[in-house]
């Protein structure tokens, strides 16, 4: 068994910001080696390369290479990451807007060297957890599976 990651992109934040929309992400990785995606509750860290897959608008409709995922406190040390940070997600990790006013900060990110569509999407109930349950639901933040596509 191959692990793999999942997570949601919340399609409510398209209509608002980049933050949810992974076709911001990937016209990112056109212009920059990487670009991180964040999610909130704290997550195991992972050294990669692994495949992670989005849940964005009711299927699995994209599949990413992930280098790995990483604590808040760790992608602070790196420094150097930082530039792979988009503008629109720097508030989630450094805790403040630029006019000073305090944000949440977000305790897992994912640094992503590749980004792809799947078509067909997968369906949710179509994957494995990593104990042998179909996964039903997406919800919250990273979920571990088996990787449908090694």
């Amino acid at each position: 068994m191959s692990l793999a990651i999942i997570w949601p992109a919340n399609p409510r934040a398209v209509t608002q910001s980049e933050e949810g929309d992974p076709e911001i992400h990937i016209e990112l990785l056109r212009q920059q080696a990487a670009v991180f995606w964040d999610s909130m509750p704290r997550r195991r860290e992972l050294e990669g390369p692994l495949n992670g897959y989005i849940y964005f608008e009711g299927a699995v409709r994209y599949r990413c290479r992930v280098e790995y995922m990483i604590s808040r406190e760790t992608l602070l040390r790196r420094r150097n990451d930082h530039q792979y940070v988009p503008s629109f997600r720097r508030q989630c990790l450094f805790g403040q807007w630029e006019s000073g006013e305090e944000h949440t900060p977000s305790e897992t990110w994912i640094k992503m060297l590749q980004i792809e569509r799947l078509d067909p999407p997968l369906q949710i109930n179509s994957l494995l957890k990593t104990n042998e349950q179909p996964l039903r639901a997406v919800v919250g933040g990273v979920a571990y599976i088996q990787d449908p596509m090694p």
